[in-house]
């Protein structure tokens, strides 16, 4: 029985699944109310051989403690794989943005997300990836910006902070925080105030890595986006640069999907963000951003100079989060319709090729579950361990008694004070993955354009 006040608040039945409807219902109900199972028959389960519960034992009452909706009369309070499974879903009761009922508030550094203990082993070892960062008179978001390169899954980074001649006393103060907090951490200053453009040309020149990654000081990234990008480049070398999804959050708020996977789309307007990584390989033969470009699109510019011989791919999940303002054309004059619309031209004039079919087609020549592996690895991303982990090997994260099962043993291992890898071995929707993402932020869903994903956490020492 479940109060309408509840069902509307929610939302109901999620339609567009096709069976476990109740078990997302319940979920989605846990999260704002308390629950309660009376321990007392009072319904007969009618099973057939076509349903989904067909392979559930015959008698639930012989069923182990916990395979049911609630604990059982004599168990003690909190036992049973389900139980602890709602109780940590009630407790942290967010994860990575949901498609279906997005939560724009659940950013990768509220709160209510799941932990993982992501600390390098060596922190002065030399860095395979190289975080580029401007910064000017950014405020108190900065703080949030550094979490979540600190979050990271892929520990063996630096992250080179360029400080475009702030002049804001709380913002330098704030900064300041930062320099010598981490030996990973370098601050460079310009002297002068020259742009967006210059600031990342200063950071990927002075970078000790080929995978530079583009974060602005305001913007937050996933968790595990730097560990996907990279094993993405390291996969493919075809590609020169790769980012995710996005989310927009802040004063608009949307779920973006385009991407570089769009390919001639990008002559018409510039449909991505500057959150990326790329090859700094690339970034010297291009000769980096266009520092003349002082009013924005300087990345959109970065782009479609590199498609003269590169261009870049999408891993397809939701990986970096955009803050939004309620105006950006106050700062990046670009950005107006009819500034826009020049620069296009502009753009169009300094390479009229791309309009002429002369768009780059990259081939990957590594696609399909049986393409060639490599025995050794690019890197190694040597992790502090302060207990025990367990890595689970999925088929998928979609809907099912399977992955219902599975998220309980997730939710009980944790529980009991492990840390979780989930890697899954086949494509599919994943539709079920922000739930699977509510019980441990280190998920890696298969696809064609993620790479070596699945076999990650081997070289995790």
């Amino acid at each position: 029985m479940v109060r309408r006040d509840v069902l509307e608040r929610v939302g109901g039945y999620d339609e567009t699944y096709r069976f476990a409807q109740d078990y997302d219902l319940w979920l989605r109900i846990a999260e704002q109310c308390e629950v309660a199972n009376l321990s007392e028959f009072l319904y007969c389960w009618r099973k057939s051989g076509s349903s989904v519960s067909a392979t559930m034992p015959a008698n639930r009452s012989s069923m182990p403690p916990g395979k049911g909706l609630g604990h059982h009369a004599g168990d003690p309070p909190g036992s049973g794989l389900t139980h602890v499974h709602n109780r940590a879903i009630r407790r942290r009761s967010t994860g990575m943005i949901d498609q279906r009922h997005p939560d724009f508030k659940n950013t990768p550094v509220a709160p209510g997300r799941p932990g993982m203990h992501y600390a390098p082993t060596d922190p002065g070892a030399a860095p395979q990836v190289s975080i580029v960062t401007p910064f000017f008179n950014t405020g108190r978001e900065f703080a949030e910006t550094a979490h979540s390169v600190f979050g990271q899954s892929f520990q063996q980074w630096e992250w080179i902070i360029v400080n475009d001649a702030s002049t804001d006393r709380s913002s330098l103060a704030m900064l300041d925080g930062y320099r010598g907090r981490d030996e990973r951490i370098r601050v460079i200053d310009h002297t002068e105030n020259r742009g967006l453009s210059a600031a990342r040309n200063t950071g990927w020149r002075a970078a000790r890595s080929e995978y530079i990654v583009l974060l602005d000081s305001d913007d937050l990234l996933e968790p595990t986006a730097v560990e996907k990008w990279f094993w993405h480049l390291a996969t493919f070398p075809e590609h020169a640069f790769v980012k995710g999804f996005g989310v927009g959050f802040g004063a608009q708020e949307y779920l973006w999907q385009r991407g570089f996977h769009e390919n001639e789309a990008f002559l018409e307007e510039n449909i991505v963000d500057a959150t990326s990584m790329i090859r700094r390989s690339v970034l010297e033969q291009v000769g980096g951003f266009d520092e003349s470009t002082r009013g924005g699109l300087e990345d959109w510019d970065l782009w479609l100079h590199a498609s003269l011989g590169y261009w870049g791919s999408t891993v397809p999940e939701f990986l970096n989060w955009y803050r939004r303002r309620a105006q950006h054309t106050d700062r990046w004059s670009n950005l107006e319709v009819s500034a826009r619309a020049a620069f296009r031209d502009a753009l169009r004039s300094r390479y009229p090729h791309l309009w002429e079919g002369g768009f780059p087609r990259i081939t990957s020549a590594t696609v399909g579950a049986y393409a060639p592996m490599h025995d050794d690895f690019p890197a190694a991303n040597r992790l502090v361990k302060p207990g025990r982990r367990l890595l689970m090997i999925v088929p998928w994260f979609a809907m099912g008694g399977a992955d219902k099962f599975n998220g309980d043993v997730i939710g009980e291992v944790r529980h009991n004070g492990w840390e979780v890898t989930v890697a899954s071995t086949t494509e599919g929707d994943h539709s079920w993955l922000a739930e699977f993402s509510r019980l441990t932020p280190d998920i890696f869903p298969w696809s064609t354009s993620s790479g070596w994903q699945t076999i990650r956490a081997s070289w995790r020492t």
